[in-house]
This record gives structure tokens, C-alpha cells and sequence, in this order.
């Protein structure tokens, strides 16, 4: 088997079934011979309770999407001479339908090509990479047990965490993002 291979074999694996902390540890641990490979990902899941439902969309993938960029503090040149400027580069992630299980749908995603961050250059003063993942849940409706469609189960749909902010290190960041319901509470005048 050759190592790109295995790179993918092992990738299936680890999202084979929920992505936790302890098993990306672990699962970068059992494979150090090429788990390097992912050094300069973001990689972790979307996932959500199966009684919540699920977009009404052919693929799970379909309802959701990932916008990513880093934030790079760099001087540019200006009429008064050099000044500091944050520079804001976009990623291109990738996300799938995932493998769920009797509890959870899941949607796998990677973010590829994210530098190292907080070094300073001498030539460019301080320079920081500061990544942001922000997970959207596209405008579908969404088919909930029970024959019910739309927002209106008991509230709307939101992320738990809201997003990610990091400067990277150094390894792969695994981050993952769970749907959780937003009650929404009426108050009376």
C-alpha cells in the first residue's frame, strides 16, 4: 500500500466514527509515521442529535457551509511610508457527509494550507496568523421526526461553539461544532 494510501486510509479511520479530542489524540499518536501530513489542517465535524432532524437537501453537506480566513499583520507601503495593516487571506475548506450513528448525523470538514502563526521577522516587525472558522447552516428547511418541517421544533438552530479564533502553533487543530436548539422565549409586556 503506498503512503498516500494510507494518508487516506488512516483519514477514513479517524472519521470512521465521532471525532472526539481523546481520539484525535490518540489517532495522531498511533500514526505519527505520516500524521505530520496534516500539520497545516483544521479538521473536526458539524454534528448534531438525530431528533433535532435534518436539512431537507439531497446530501447533509448541503446544509451546511464553512467560511475560513487568517488575519496577517503586515506593513505595506502608503503615501506617508510604511504602515501596519491587517491583511485578510481566504481558505478554501472542504466538508462531506459524514458517518452517523443511531445518535448523531455528522459532517466531516478540513481546512488545508493554514500557516503557523506569532513569529516575529525582523524585516516585517510582528507577524501574526490568526486563523477563524465560522460554521452557517444554509437557509433549508429541515425535516424533523415526526412529519414537522422548518425552524419551529421548539426554536432555531444555532453552533455550539459559535466559531473559532486561533493563532496555530504548531500540529493539526482538530475543532469540532455541535447544532444545538436556541430556545426562544417570548416575553410578556
Amino acid at each position: 500500500m503506498s503512503i498516500g494510501d494510507r494518508v487516506l486510509a488512516s483519514l477514513g479511520q479517524l472519521f470512521s466514527s465521532p471525532l472526539t479530542h481523546d481520539r484525535f489524540r490518540r489517532w495522531k499518536t498511533e500514526e505519527q509515521a505520516f500524521s505530520n501530513v496534516f500539520d497545516d489542517c483544521v479538521l473536526g465535524e458539524i454534528f448534531w442529535r438525530k431528533g433535532m432532524g435534518r436539512p431537507m437537501a439531497a446530501k447533509l453537506s448541503d446544509g451546511f457551509s464553512i467560511r475560513s480566513w487568517r488575519t496577517t499583520k503586515m506593513l505595506v507601503p502608503t503615501p506617508a511610508g510604511l504602515t501596519s495593516t491587517w491583511i485578510k487571506s481566504p481558505h478554501v475548506p472542504r466538508w462531506w457527509d459524514g458517518k452517523d450513528d443511531a445518535s448523531y448525523w455528522r459532517v466531516p470538514y478540513l481546512i488545508s494550507d493554514i500557516p503557523f502563526g506569532h513569529r516575529k521577522d525582523l524585516v516585517f516587525g510582528d507577524f501574526d496568523e490568526t486563523t477563524f472558522v465560522i460554521p452557517e447552516l444554509e437557509d433549508l428547511q429541515w425535516d424533523v421526526p415526526g412529519g414537522a418541517q422548518g425552524i419551529g421544533f421548539s426554536g432555531a438552530r444555532v453552533f455550539e461553539p459559535r466559531d473559532a479564533v486561533f493563532v496555530k502553533e504548531h500540529g493539526s487543530v482538530h475543532m469540532s461544532f455541535e447544532v444545538v436548539p436556541r430556545i426562544l422565549q417570548v416575553i410578556q409586556p
